[in-house]
């Protein structure tokens, strides 16, 4: 290890200095050096004590000092992991651990059914938006022909056996693929070379007594007659002289059959009964 001297004598500008004056500034740096040291070596002493309660003994380095604590510290904690091992699970640490897990697979759980809810209601409303276009699209018959109590309620029940009946698939353009919730299949139209049903399609078989796609009209103007469309039948016949009269006498002839009002078949065989009877073609009282 260089020497204080060593060092000046290293030094060009320096090394031509009188060695009485070199001894000088050793004494001097010697001195400096040791109280620095001196002052570390407290600080590092001052630390060790307040960390681990203990003053270094005299006549004991503290680098020495630190350096046994520390090693006795890391055996201690090395025996202290073995005497622990396989007893940390036991007891309250177990308990701890197992309530933290399930807090944690509690709070997924949440999350995901929360996910998968919002997504549901995200569909659905856009389902019905999708579902409400395609119906504004269609042309029903006017009311009077048809009242708008019984259109809304073949509305309501076809919107409903949609839904119940298949799964809806929205696609980017706007369209929608119908699959049978029941064997996965796509509904296919027979009437249309069996491509894919579209919405509108779907809604038009499934609201055609009340769509105009099932009025036959002849002739023009004031001589315009309206007849029932082909393939509409009913065996309930009226002498009616009016629309409100014929519409009850269709109401006592289904009443008399037992059929509920609040039924599909009811609305069904009710509208049947006034295309037939061509009660559109009648005044309305």
């Amino acid at each position: 290890m260089n020497t204080i001297l060593d060092l000046l004598n290293a030094q060009e500008d320096l090394k031509t200095l009188p060695e009485d004056q070199k001894k000088q500034i050793e004494s001097i740096f010697t001195a400096q050096l040791g109280a620095q040291h001196k002052k570390i070596h407290s600080t590092y002493d001052g630390l060790v004590k307040e960390v681990l309660g203990e003053d270094k003994p005299g006549g004991t380095l503290s680098s020495d000092f630190i350096k046994n604590k520390l090693t006795g510290l890391l055996s201690e904690r090395d025996t202290l992991k073995e005497e622990l091992k396989g007893k940390i699970p036991e007891g309250a640490a177990k308990q701890k651990l197992a309530d933290a897990e399930k807090l944690v697979t509690d709070l997924r759980t949440e999350l995901s059914e929360a996910e998968a809810k919002f997504n549901a209601n995200l569909h659905s409303i856009k389902v019905n938006n999708h579902l409400a276009t395609a119906l504004n699209k269609l042309k029903f018959v006017d009311e009077e022909t048809i009242p708008k109590v019984v259109r809304d309620s073949y509305v309501k029940s076809a919107l409903a056996e949609i839904q119940n009946e298949f799964k809806l698939e929205l696609g980017e353009d706007g369209g929608a693929v119908y699959r049978n919730k029941t064997t996965g299949d796509i509904h296919a139209n027979k009437s249309n070379a069996l491509r894919p049903y579209t919405t509108e399609e779907l809604l038009a078989e499934k609201l055609k007594h009340v769509t105009k796609q099932n009025v036959v009209r002849e002739g023009l103007g004031l001589n315009t007659k309206v007849i029932k469309a082909p393939g509409i039948e009913s065996d309930i016949k009226i002498t009616a002289s009016s629309k409100i009269e014929a519409d009850e006498q269709i109401r006592k002839a289904l009443s008399a059959k037992g059929i509920e009002t609040s039924s599909n078949k009811y609305q069904d065989m009710f509208s049947k009964a006034r295309a037939a009877n061509n009660v559109s073609e009648l005044p309305t009282r």
